[in-house]
């Protein structure tokens, strides 16, 4: 897991990252999505601080899910 200075690591990260890769024994490497809050914000640090902490509580009624590329998928990627 690679996580700079500025990222936040969810409660569930390591839990929910498990249960993924047991789901999809054919993946090997995964990525990740960002939640942004404005910085530029004066009440950015509460707005962090009231934001739920769980992969789970941002995943949805439908749950969590995998959009799975190939390796040959790699050469159409432009960002």
């Amino acid at each position: 897991m690679i996580l700079n200075a500025d990222d936040y690591l969810m409660h569930d990260a390591l839990e929910v990252t498990l249960a993924l890769f047991a789901s999809y024994p054919e993946v090997a490497l995964m990525g990740a999505r960002a939640i942004h809050f404005d910085s530029d914000r004066f009440d950015s640090d509460r707005e962090l601080e009231a934001a739920p902490k769980t992969i789970r509580a941002y995943a949805g009624a439908n749950g969590l899910s995998l959009v799975v590329h190939e390796p040959a998928d790699v050469r159409t990627y432009r960002t």
